[in-house]
């Protein structure tokens, strides 16, 4: 019984939230620039990848687990220099410190250099941004998951920066739905958010329980009767306590070392943590 309640858990969550699987992306997907070159090397239990573009060459050592064993970048200078793709760190290559990020790499754009979170949470992927060779973060932050991916809307470079455009999923430190206006005000002040945009939270969370619902009643009974539905929902009122997450649009300029965020406009969405 014990057996059978934890499958029905796991299909559950894999059926509802993005897993380590859904957040590796193709790296030449748009608006990420295309690998000049991309080699992929079998090391063992070790699978070695690595996507060189004109000013750096991205490497990462997967050994099966959530989110590849080491990430490192190596600066390009010569137009025709293809450093080897190997295990075996190179002179120049600066690994990024797995206490810092922990993924896979998501994509380059005009030198700066995009790795994902090795799973989703809250109906969003985290990503960090680095430039050129540095394998210090610029910019860390949440894009909502649109299909099974996390997906950029626009990313443009030029020498002042790279200028980003994507919804951003941002989990508040407060359950709107439990703590009404107060709880949205702190979290307007801490997004930027007008107070007049405040989402219909009540209509989020109660869409959340219903997904749920469904998916539970499928795997656990084969059906999602109203009747079984009804019961699943009646049975997660303590999830109301849940922080809200709001996923709103906006766009980012990063100009090392400074970056700023602002809204874009648009709708706002809000729905309960994981």
């Amino acid at each position: 019984m014990r057996r059978t309640a934890i499958a029905i858990l796991v299909l559950l969550a894999s059926s509802l939230y993005p897993s380590a699987a859904s957040a590796r992306e193709g790296q030449s997907a748009p608006p990420f620039d295309r690998p000049l070159q991309t080699r992929h090397v079998r090391a063992g239990e070790l699978e070695v990848r690595c996507y060189t573009y004109s000013r750096v060459m991205v490497k990462e050592i997967d050994a099966g687990e959530v989110g590849d064993q080491q990430i490192s970048l190596v600066p390009i200078t010569p137009p025709a220099d293809r450093p080897p793709c190997q295990v075996k760190n190179l002179a120049n290559e600066h690994v990024i410190p797995i206490e810092s990020w922990s993924g896979y790499f998501h994509g380059a754009k005009d030198g700066y250099v995009f790795l994902s979170a090795g799973d989703g949470a809250n109906r969003g992927l985290g990503f960090s941004v680095y430039h050129g060779g540095d394998p210090a973060s610029l910019f860390q932050d949440a894009l909502k998951f649109e299909r099974e991916r996390g997906r950029f809307q626009s990313i443009a470079g030029d020498t002042a920066g790279l200028t980003l455009h994507y919804t951003r999923v941002y989990t508040g430190p407060c359950s709107v739905q439990i703590d009404g206006a107060a709880c949205w005000a702190r979290i307007a002040a801490e997004t930027h958010l007008p107070l007049a945009s405040q989402p219909d939270c009540a209509a989020g969370y109660l869409r959340a329980k219903q997904e749920l619902a469904n998916a539970r009643c499928e795997i656990a009974h084969r059906k999602n009767n109203t009747a079984c539905i009804k019961r699943e929902i009646d049975g997660m009122k303590a999830d109301d306590a849940s922080p809200s997450v709001i996923g709103y649009d906006v766009e980012v300029l990063i100009q090392p070392p400074q970056t700023s965020i602002r809204p874009a406009g648009g709708p706002v969405a809000c729905w309960p943590a994981d």
